[in-house]
């Protein structure tokens, strides 16, 4: 493989690049490619001279796409190229197109394949989640070929290739102005559409928004790196189920830019373009020309693995680490008139205006997409004819009426521009509104004709075609024939423009938010959405209303209100006015509360690339993101940011980053935290010392916490019901339980009532400190202050009388929940004061006309008789029974599982029939047996999924009885005549057990096969 040879080994998987030339720097030791390949993609790869691979990916709601990529890359003669499949679907598609194709092995990863029923009839970029999981595929299948020596030049399929760009990217033959670049690891185009930030000023488009439609990633280390950072980031945010508002694209501008890009060094890049074949590499580094495009580097390394991510996630634990190392990669960007975008190729038109053709165009910044399929793309390439997937019958059948000359005349934008300034959106809506007047006028005169008026439609219906008069830029629209002819007989939008805007928005900027805030109020925030981005193009409202609205939006309580203000900011970004720190401090908090990580550090990276500076109450929101997050290392990186903008840290600072180390349990830290932030001069308040508190009693610092609590006091901030719980919580898990009754005593001499936070702690600790009295006592307090208990109340009161043994009483909390009546009271009296309540409230369970109604109403008084039970009381309490063999305990939370409607798990029930058995229960037994078979349908559980189960049971009660010939014998004959009977005959294991416990089974089951001879199933 080193010496260049392209091997097909097992099944096409094994083969690696050919060499070319001297080695270059940082190049990787080329590895198997280790893929599924067609045959289609055998023959290519077996025979390719050119290790730069073009390469893109699809799914099955793409495949006219992808004939429309083949077709532009076969016509520009290049043979080289592999279409990755994302599904089975597009894979069996290549296959029978010819196309070759390669699709990553079944062992991949979780993380990048979609949702069971997803995907193959999806257009990707419509759904959120499948689009992430299509990024991480999407890096796999990069990082294989990458490794395997390719450099690969990646687009996606709505990208036409107009013209071979390779010799291009060749250091040797490049242009001047893409020397530099072409030594980049990685190549990026943009979404950029202002020209003045593709130059040395702008920074070569480093600072704009890098498009990850089109990449080029050369065979080298630094490359490699940075598909895995990138994949890394997409598959923590779907293990995070963190994926709305979230793409490839975004995660891919974190890897490369969150850490910072700077200029490559000269020294060495003479060098780097003398190896590779140029003659004036000297003189090129030394004084470049003001368009040679500059090369840059990341400042931090990113680590390099010889080993595919993916192939190790696979892999099992115990295998040998992977050799890795840390690199530093080096980044250039295509130009947005060679490299195209949809805005700079249809709109801008850049490369017409520069007298050369593009190497390929982009269909982005385009719309009329659904989550079916890419209307709007698909038009775009059609109007300019590079769609070739239609028939020729799509030209050639019907009527046509083609619109010819110019859609406006000279005094058309003339108006347009006296009424308006020209950064206000009416003057384009006004000039505008001539075209669409002369496309509906168009549209009427071919329905007049007969092409679109009544009747059946014909096959193929005429269309107005503007494939000879262009709209005029920059005023262009896309133009959905279909939906324009559905439309045909309503009036269209557009004539009464020309007069000015409508009423409604004559009453000021601002006053075009009040419908927005009304719809956000009725709950609507899509509708809400929808009005706000039309009032950003009309009415342009000042930013402070819209951060208004956008905090309106996001604290609406609605799960889409955070999404919905996410996406307003993102039109403010394209229609003006331009957020400020305000709004993104607005979000990025916002976002920290919903423990959105990704979208808060996202924002907080959107802020500075679009030149807004962040201040401190931005800081303190990430800062507070990352602590939810328990990353102190992150918040500390964000709160050394902020000294170095030469911001002052808050005492909000100051909390989140005590926040963040109490939440991870590093008291040490926050101590020193907490001391700096009183040297600084900044007063601690009540939220500091609550913190630190806490913190000190997670990490079980209990004197630590009387000291912080007792400075406190002395700063004459009483502690709340929370500071105290978690002092009590500490003592707790101490043993401190004097300390922590001292403490609650202090409490209420405070005048502080316990919360159900505080009683829980302590009767938590008195159960788990051996002292089961104490926390019925404790119980018994919390009720008759009025506190509602809760069911982890009743949980940790529960467990403290499991541990102790006291299977009884445990029982009794059970039947008092059960009957709606007093806990404590129950579970500390005997079985008759038990027998007295019930009989009060009228319950089955009790003594029959025990107590009186005036009793009854006392029980029914206690807070906790709104609680229920919960399943795994019963569970629990029913283990507990049968490790100790108490059938009488059993038998009494069985009946009580009953009342409730509740069953043992399945598991559970197979043990009980055993036990049973052992104990000669044998009507128990086979009360588990039936009662199992019959609630889970299992007639004939050796034939469905229940089979194992109801077998296991049967088992278990026919192997408890073992040993008790009467006991076996009753047992076996009423499994025999039982529903299970039809099992038997398909259990050997059943069939034997029943063989041995007793002569009458073994008779039993000789009938049994006796009849299955006969022709019955056996």
């Amino acid at each position: 493989a080193q010496a260049g040879a392209v091997q097909a080994l097992s099944g096409g998987g094994d083969m690696v690049a050919p060499a070319r030339g001297a080695p270059r720097p940082g190049a990787v030791e080329p590895l198997p490619l280790g893929l599924q390949l067609n045959e289609a993609a055998k023959k290519v790869l077996g025979a390719v001279h050119d290790r730069t691979l073009f390469h893109t990916f699809g799914s099955g709601s793409m495949t006219d796409f992808m004939h429309n990529w083949m077709h532009h890359v076969k016509r520009l003669g290049v043979d080289n190229y592999v279409l990755a499949a994302l599904d089975e679907r597009t894979y069996q598609f290549c296959v029978q197109a010819g196309y070759p194709s390669a699709a990553l092995p079944p062992a991949t990863g979780a993380a990048a394949k979609p949702k069971a029923g997803k995907g193959e009839a999806s257009y990707y970029r419509m759904d959120h989640e499948l689009f992430l999981r299509m990024g991480v595929q999407k890096a796999d299948l990069l990082g294989a070929f990458v490794r395997a020596g390719y450099d690969v030049l990646l687009s996606d399929l709505d990208v036409a290739w107009l013209s071979d760009p390779r010799p291009y990217l060749d250091p040797a033959t490049a242009p001047d102005r893409a020397a530099l670049m072409a030594l980049a690891d990685v190549v990026t185009a943009s979404d950029a559409v202002d020209v003045s930030a593709d130059s040395e000023a702008g920074g070569w488009l480093t600072r704009q928004e890098i498009n990850t439609g089109v990449l080029l990633f050369r065979a080298t280390k630094g490359a490699v790196a940075v598909i895995d950072e990138w994949r890394l980031r997409m598959v923590r945010a779907i293990e995070a189920k963190q994926w709305t508002l979230q793409n490839d694209q975004l995660f891919f501008n974190h890897a490369v830019k969150q850490r910072g890009l700077v200029p490559k060094p000269a020294s060495g890049l003479a060098d780097a373009l003398a190896a590779a074949g140029r003659p004036n590499a000297r003189e090129l580094t030394a004084h470049p020309a003001a368009d040679v495009r500059g090369l840059f580097q990341g400042k931090a390394e990113l680590t390099y693995s010889r080993a595919p991510p993916h192939t190790l996630e696979a892999a099992s634990s115990g295998g040998a680490p992977a050799a890795r190392e840390l690199v530093r990669f080096t980044l250039a960007t295509f130009s947005i008139t060679e490299f195209a975008n949809g805005h700079t190729f249809f709109v801008q038109r850049l490369g017409e205006q520069a007298g050369l053709t593009p190497f390929m165009v982009h269909t982005t910044h385009q719309f009329a997409d659904t989550s079916a399929y890419a209307l709007g793309k698909r038009q775009r390439l059609r109007e300019h004819r590079l769609w070739a997937v239609d028939p020729e019958s799509y030209f050639a059948d019907g009527d046509f009426l083609e619109l010819t000359g110019s859609l406006l005349r000279p005094t058309d934008i003339a108006d347009g521009e006296r009424l308006y300034e020209a950064h206000d959106p009416r003057r384009h809506i006004t000039i505008d509104a001539r075209q669409r007047e002369v496309l509906r006028d168009a549209l009427a005169l071919a329905r007049a004709t007969g092409g679109l008026a009544g009747g059946p439609a014909p096959p193929r219906s005429p269309r107005a075609a503007t494939a000879a008069s262009r709209l005029a830029p920059p005023y262009v629209h896309y133009i959905d024939g279909d939906r324009l002819r559905s439309h045909a007989a309503r009036p269209l939008y557009g004539a009464s423009m020309a007069a000015g805007p409508p009423p409604a928005l004559a009453t000021g900027p601002d006053a075009s938010l009040a419908r927005c805030r009304q719809l956000v109020m009725q709950g609507d925030t899509e509708e809400a959405l929808g009005a706000f981005r039309a009032a950003l193009c009309v009415a342009r409202p000042s930013v402070r209303s819209c951060n208004q609205l956008l905090l309106l939006l996001a604290d609406s309580g609605s799960a889409s209100g955070l999404p919905a203000a996410v996406a307003g900011y993102r039109a403010m970004v394209a229609a003006g006015p331009t957020p400020t720190a305000v709004t993104y401090s607005t979000l990025i908090s916002r976002a920290a509360r919903a423990n959105d990580r990704h979208l808060a550090e996202s924002l907080f990276f959107e802020m500075q690339s679009l030149s807004v500076t962040p201040d401190t109450q931005v800081y303190n929101s990430i800062i507070a993101t990352c602590a939810k997050a328990q990353d102190p290392e992150g918040a500390l990186g964000y709160a050394r940011a902020l000294r170095a903008r030469g911001l002052r840290p808050s005492a909000v600072t100051y909390n989140s980053l005590l926040d963040a180390f109490a939440r991870t349990g590093n008291v040490t830290f926050m101590l020193r935290t907490f001391r700096e932030m009183k040297l600084s001069g900044l007063a601690p308040d009540g939220r500091t010392f609550a913190i630190v508190v806490n913190g000190c009693a997670r990490a079980e610092r209990v004197n630590s916490a009387f000291a912080v609590l007792g400075m406190m006091r002395r700063a004459g901030l009483p502690p709340n019901a929370h500071t105290y719980s978690s002092v009590i919580h500490a003592c707790g898990k101490a043993t401190q339980l004097n300390r922590a009754l001292e403490t609650l005593a202090e409490m209420e001499r405070d005048g502080i009532s316990p919360n159900v936070v505080t009683w829980t702690s302590l009767i938590d600790a008195h159960g788990k400190g051996g002292r089961p009295e104490a926390a019925l006592w404790l119980f018994g307090r919390m009720e008759a202050c009025g506190v509602q208990p809760n069911e982890v109340t009743l949980d940790v009161l529960f467990n403290a009388l499991m541990r102790a043994g006291q299977l009884e009483r445990a029982v009794r909390v059970l039947q008092a929940l059960a009957a709606g009546i007093s806990v404590a009271a129950v579970a500390a009296g005997g079985a008759g004061e038990l027998g007295s309540a019930l009989g009060a409230v009228g319950t089955p369970l009790g003594s029959s006309g025990a107590g009186t109604a005036a009793a009854g109403a006392g029980w029914m008084a206690a807070p906790s008789a709104s609680l229920r039970p919960t399943g795994r009381m019963y569970t629990t309490l029913l283990r507990r029974c049968m490790d100790v063999q108490d059938v009488v305990q059993v038998e009494a939370t069985l009946a009580l599982m009953r009342a409730e409607r509740l069953s043992p798990p399945a598991k559970l029930s197979a043990e009980l029939a055993s036990l049973c058995g052992k104990t000669q229960q044998l009507a128990s037994a086979f009360e588990r047996v039936s009662l199992l078979c019959r609630s889970r349908g299992a007639q004939n559980p050796g034939g469905n999924a229940d089979g194992p189960i109801a077998l296991g049971v049967v088992g278990g009660a026919v192997a408890g009885a073992r040993g008790n010939g009467d006991a076996a014998d009753v047992l076996v004959v009423q499994v025999v005549g039982s529903e299970v009977e039809g099992a038997i005959r398909r259990s050997v294991s059943l069939a034997a057990e029943m063989a041995r416990a007793s002569a009458t089974g073994a008779r039993a089951l000789l009938g049994l096969f006796a009849r299955g001879a006969r022709g019955e199933p056996g």
